[in-house]
């Protein structure tokens, strides 16, 4: 049997402070913004569309950071690619419905918060590469 395995684009945003943009979804883990990519869609255009989508901002895609795959529960994964990416830091971040809040956060302060491993260590390889 063949694992068909959804695939997710997330963006990690470091400010001008090092810290990193991180929100809450309606399971009250924290994680990068992006979503699902559409049919036909590169990964690239489907990162910018729901950053775009989340948080009202465009952003720049600078790197490919990382690729992991998120087990969400038993029997059900998501694969992950993030990237890194760049903003403009006088565009004023608007959060859509689809989160209940947002933080920036240190590498430190992130640690600490319910968000998966994968998440984490992907941040870790943008802030310290």
């Amino acid at each position: 049997m063949v694992l068909e395995i959804p695939i997710s684009v997330k963006g990690i945003m470091i400010d001008s402070e090092g810290k990193t943009l991180l929100l809450k979804n309606e399971r009250k883990l924290w994680e990068l913004p992006g979503g699902r990519i559409e049919e036909g869609e590169q990964p690239e255009d489907a990162l910018k569309r729901e950053v775009q989508e989340e948080l009202g901002i465009e952003v720049t895609i600078k790197r490919l950071n990382d690729t992991w795959i998120y087990e969400v529960h038993k029997e059900r994964y998501i694969l992950i690619i993030t990237f890194e990416v760049a903003y403009e830091s006088a565009e004023v971040i608007r959060l859509n419905e689809e989160h209940i809040d947002m933080g920036w956060f240190s590498v430190a302060e992130i640690e600490q918060l319910n968000a998966a491993d994968g998440y984490k260590n992907s941040i870790k390889k943008t802030m310290y590469k």
